[in-house]
C-alpha cells in the first residue's frame, strides 16, 4: 500500500525588510513611530520550538489594524539553547533587525517608506528581502 503525505504550501504573503542598527529595539521602535506614523508596541517575545530539544525566542515590538500588521523583529535571538548561531534567520546574520509589513489594502508606499527609515539617524541600512530566497523563511511563521 502506497503511504500518501500531505503537501503543505505556506504562503509569505508580506514584504520583509533586513535593518542594521546598533540601536536597542525600543529606541529603534520609537524612531518607526515617529518617521511612520504607527504605533509599534512591545509585544509577546516569539519562541520557536524545533525538534530534538532546540529552541528560541526573540524580542518583537507589532502594530496591527484589521487588516494589517508590522512587526519589528529582532534577528539575533534573546534566549536560545542548543544553537550554534542564535539567529531567527541565520543566512541574514549580518542584520540586526527584521521589519514585515503585512498589509494586503496596501495603505503604505514601498519606496516612501524605505526612504523615510533609511532617513533615521540610528539606522546604518535597510535593504528589502526576497523571502522565497531564504532557507528558514518558516521561521517568520508565527500568528
Amino acid at each position: 500500500m502506497k503511504n500518501e503525505g500531505f503537501i503543505i504550501e505556506l504562503d509569505f504573503d508580506f514584504d520583509l525588510f533586513a535593518i542594521i542598527s546598533s540601536a536597542k529595539e525600543y529606541k529603534l521602535a520609537w524612531w518607526f513611530n515617529k518617521v511612520l506614523c504607527i504605533d509599534l508596541q512591545k509585544d509577546e517575545d516569539i519562541s520557536i520550538d524545533f525538534l530534538k530539544g532546540k529552541s528560541l525566542s526573540v524580542s518583537n515590538y507589532s502594530f496591527k489594524t484589521t487588516h494589517s500588521s508590522i512587526h519589528l523583529i529582532r534577528n539575533k535571538c534573546s534566549e536560545y539553547a542548543n544553537f550554534a548561531k542564535p539567529f531567527l534567520l541565520p543566512e541574514l546574520q549580518q542584520y540586526d533587525y527584521l521589519l514585515m509589513v503585512k498589509d494586503p489594502a496596501e495603505l503604505y508606499e514601498l519606496k516612501e517608506w524605505t526612504q523615510k527609515v533609511s532617513a533615521v539617524p540610528i539606522v546604518q541600512l535597510i535593504q528589502q528581502i526576497d523571502i522565497n530566497s531564504l532557507q528558514s523563511k518558516e521561521n517568520l511563521i508565527f500568528e
